[in-house]
This record gives structure tokens, sequence and C-alpha cells, in this order.
């Protein structure tokens, strides 16, 4: 049981850390949009 509630903690940390890259990324875009305009 803990070591899959440990997997299961380690996907979702994961997860949000591809979402906070994701995220970081078109907040880049979107300022480099707004220079350009």
């Amino acid at each position: 049981m803990r070591i899959a509630g440990f997997a299961g903690k380690v996907k979702d940390f994961r997860l949000y850390l591809i979402a906070m890259r994701t995220w970081l990324a078109w907040e880049r875009a979107g300022a480099r949009k707004k220079e350009a305009c």
C-alpha cells in the first residue's frame, strides 16, 4: 500500500512539473507576442 501510494504521488508530481513547464512556456510565448505587437 505504501509503495503504491508513493508511486501515485510521484506520478502526480511529474504531471505537476510537466504542467508547470508547459504553463511557463505559454507565459513566455505570450510575453513575446505582446512585445512583438
